[in-house]
């Protein structure tokens, strides 16, 4: 895998090192998980508006299709 810095901000710092050091992960990999999490949480809120909602996915050139 490569790695990249990011600036975060002190306070997530030191939640990311409880977080790593409760799991027994390290932090690239805690932050992997919680992101993958995230990012998984809101796809399934994205897919469950757009079968609430018809239209709401936010794809682009499907409203006038026809």
């Amino acid at each position: 895998m490569d790695y990249v810095t990011v600036r975060i901000w002190v306070e997530t710092r030191r939640l990311l090192r409880l977080i790593a050091a409760q799991s027994g992960e390290q932090m690239v990999q805690a932050m992997h998980r919680l992101c993958q999490d995230e990012w998984d949480r809101i796809q399934l809120v994205n897919g469950a508006a757009s079968v609430a909602q018809p239209g709401a996915s936010g794809e682009i050139g499907q409203q006038n299709a026809e």
